[in-house]
């Protein structure tokens, strides 16, 4: 009998470390890929009107999140990526332009002189 609950034991053990082990190995997961901004994006959430004119339809973030292209129907517009004061700034021209902000696979991209203009990009 003593043995059977040494085996039991060992098992809730392996269990337990089984369970450590998975629980681990989905966070570093998802941290990997959460902090890897480059990629493509299309944009959710659009207007009838943005639609049909092709405004601001896609996004690419490049180079570690430093460059990022807004795509428009009418040609694309390369913008830079710098980090202040913790958060991620789009600029144009090297004038702040958008803050940047990611969620899982979707970045914010928030006008900085009109906060409540905000556009969506989700990661293809």
């Amino acid at each position: 009998m003593a043995v059977q609950l040494f085996i039991l034991k060992l098992m809730r053990i392996s269990k337990m470390k089984k369970h450590i082990f998975l629980a681990l190995l989905s966070l570093a997961s998802v941290a990997c890929s959460s902090k890897g901004l480059d990629g493509q994006y299309n944009r959710i959430d659009q207007t009838a009107f943005e639609k049909e004119q092709g405004m601001s339809s896609g996004l690419i973030v490049a180079n570690k999140g430093t460059q990022v292209t807004l795509k428009n129907s009418w040609g694309d517009v390369a913008l830079s990526a710098v980090e202040k004061d913790k958060k991620m700034v789009v600029q144009y021209n090297n004038q702040d332009a958008f803050l940047m902000e990611q969620k899982g696979g979707v970045i914010t991209l928030t006008d900085v002189d009109n906060p409540s203009q905000a556009y969506k990009f989700k990661k293809d």
